[in-house]
Parts: C-alpha cells; structure tokens; sequence
C-alpha cells in the first residue's frame, strides 16, 4: 500500500526509481510498482505527493514557494496537463499542512498494485519471443539488401 502522509514509521520505505513511500516492507524487499531495491527515505529524497491539474498544479507551486518549502513537478500526462508533485522528505508534514486547503482530505495517492507474478512471467516471455522475432526481422532484411547489391553488382 503506498502511503506518504505517515512519516516516522519504521516500516516506511521508499523506492528511488519511484519517488514514493511504502508501508509494511521489509529492507531489501523491491518495490512493487517497478522492482528497484527499497531503501529506508533519506534526508534529501524527494518524494511523490500527488498528481494535479494544471490549475491546481500552479497554486500548489504557489504556496509552497510561500511557505519556503522546496518541490519537483513532472509532466505525467501532456495531453491531458496533468503534473506529479515532489517534495523533500523532511518536507512532507508540512507540505501536506500547507495545501491542507487544496488536496480534499479523502485524496491519497493512487494505490498501484503490483503485476502478480505469473503474468510478470508472460510478458517476460513474450517480450522474449518478439525480441528474437525482432533480430531475425533485421537480419532477414539485412541479408535481403545484401543479396540484391551482390546480384546488382554481378551483372
């Protein structure tokens, strides 16, 4: 389950690739979202708080430049101008302090739920099979333009 407003447990982890705290894992467990090695958060790691509209996105910015408090915004969607907002871990009670106003109190983060293991495997597998269909597709073709500049060049 991930969860960033709770800080201080023991049991918070966070994935660097991510960007997001985990509750409940155990160090040296991977990250249920995309793999990578969970760490204990560091002083520093920035960590994802919600993802906004644009019109919302420029008055988190707003206040949390008022409020002194550093942050990151990313482009999740461009067509649909939607950003994920960062901020530093030793930030994150008072970043939720500060837009108290803006995120409703029932929003969380999005739970994302891991991809069961079994279906984790087919797509390895398939991705496997069309890497390999793929390199005989270029070796194919490569033989093919070769083929045709010896006959081209025999005549």
């Amino acid at each position: 389950m991930i969860l960033t407003r709770m800080i201080g447990s023991e049991t918070m982890l966070y994935c660097p690739k991510c960007k997001m705290l985990f509750e409940d894992r155990k160090i040296g467990e991977n990250c249920p979202v995309c793999s990578h090695a969970l760490r204990m958060p560091q002083q520093g790691d920035f960590i994802y708080v919600l993802t906004l509209s644009k019109e919302k996105e420029s008055r988190a910015q707003e206040l949390l430049s008022q409020a002194g408090i550093p942050f990151r915004s990313r482009t999740v969607n461009l067509s649909k101008q939607e950003f994920r907002l960062f901020v530093p871990y030793e930030t994150l009670d008072r970043c939720y302090t500060v837009l108290g106003d803006l995120i409703p109190a029932s929003s969380t983060p999005k739970e994302l739920t891991p991809m069961p293991e079994e279906k984790r495997k087919l797509w390895r597998f398939l991705s496997l099979i069309l890497f390999f269909l793929l390199i005989w597709a270029v070796v194919a073709a490569a033989d093919t333009v070769a083929n045709f500049f010896v006959s081209f060049f025999q005549r």
